[in-house]
């Protein structure tokens, strides 16, 4: 019982008003707080679905082996994100298609690039390369 009374007196308690940086602090983070969650719900109710928009274009081709890889990029300037993207690649000579490749990219976001290759057996001069996306799923 001794011993609480002298942890009683101890034990100061000091009735002090916020600092003006703590007020100044505070209402930074509740308008950074709202604005987020007023954005959010905007987006939500409101904001705008749009499509992928799916382009493609070759950044360069190497020789292997026999063949060529073909490395080129995928880019979906569209407002919504494109899953399971398949993109097709074939070499032609006129109308006759000699060789095709495909690849399929798990997703490509909105607003975004993707990069990825395809190997061909055909040499490079053996007809007119035509890489382009063939279809995707929404996620």
């Amino acid at each position: 019982m001794a011993e609480d009374a002298k942890t009683s007196k101890k034990s100061k308690t000091v009735d002090q008003d916020a600092h003006w940086v703590q007020w100044l602090t505070g209402a930074i983070c509740a308008v950074l707080v709202s604005g987020m969650i007023g954005w959010i719900g905007y987006e939500a109710v409101i904001g705008q679905e749009g499509q992928p928009e799916l382009s493609t274009r070759i950044v360069h081709q190497d020789r292997v082996g026999d063949g060529q890889r073909v490395v080129f990029l995928i880019e979906n300037a569209g407002a919504r994100t494109a899953a399971a993207v398949v993109v097709q690649g074939q070499i032609r000579n006129g109308e006759a298609v000699l060789e095709t490749s495909e690849v399929t990219f798990d997703y490509v976001p909105a607003h975004s690039s993707v990069s990825g290759a395809m190997l061909f057996q055909s040499p490079r001069d053996a007809g007119r390369l035509q890489i382009r996306p063939t279809g995707y799923s929404d996620p």
